[in-house]
């Protein structure tokens, strides 16, 4: 899935609270997720425990350049066992 805010509320918290529900989620599925960050997502994903474990290259057939994206990936939380 993908998930965006507006841009008109870009960099108030609403795109984080979006992605902190479903890094829930997924936690609770105890699932891994992976993605392909965007210059403007990169620094968020950082911050909420993503890893890089490699780029993502796209080149269109008549474009000389290409595009380069991390890919990040996020493990499920381990739960702890604690004897009582």
């Amino acid at each position: 899935m993908n998930i965006a805010t507006l841009p008109t509320y870009s960099r108030q918290g609403a795109g984080t609270k979006l992605l902190e529900w479903g890094l829930n989620q997924a936690n609770i599925g105890h699932l891994t997720i992976t993605l392909s960050a965007s210059p403007a997502g990169y620094k968020l994903y950082k911050r909420l425990g993503f890893r890089q474990v490699g780029d993502v290259y796209v080149k269109l057939e008549e474009e000389m350049e290409s595009v380069e994206q991390p890919l990040m990936v996020l493990e499920p939380k381990q739960l702890i066992a604690t004897a009582w």
